[in-house]
């Protein structure tokens, strides 16, 4: 299947008449799909359009994925909130508990 995608890529960009833009963006849509994890193996976009249309939904993909992860993250720090509070209190009342007793020694 990853052969398929590589004959592919490398007869779009090796064929005449092809411009640089042409070749820039299917340069930039492998080298994206390559960073995402994601392989286009048996089907991949066969048009300039498919490829930009392709390229802009992994581009939204990722970025909802992130989006979830931090929320999810954000979530589970607030969940913890009244406990860690607890502690910094507790912690700034020894902390000027000992520097009084070591500044009276």
């Amino acid at each position: 299947m990853y052969c398929l995608l590589n004959i592919f890529f490398f007869d779009v960009c090796q064929r005449e008449g092809v411009s640089n833009w042409e070749r820039y963006s299917w340069s930039v849509f492998k080298s994206t799909s390559h960073m995402l994890c994601i392989g286009y193996g048996q089907f991949p976009p066969k048009s300039i359009i498919d490829l930009w249309v392709t390229y802009f939904s992994m581009c939204t993909g990722a970025m909802c994925f992130a989006l979830f992860i931090g929320n999810a993250t954000s979530l589970i720090q607030s969940m913890d909130a009244s406990k860690r509070s607890y502690k910094e209190k507790v912690n700034s009342t020894l902390c000027s508990h000992l520097q009084l007793f070591m500044f009276e020694s």
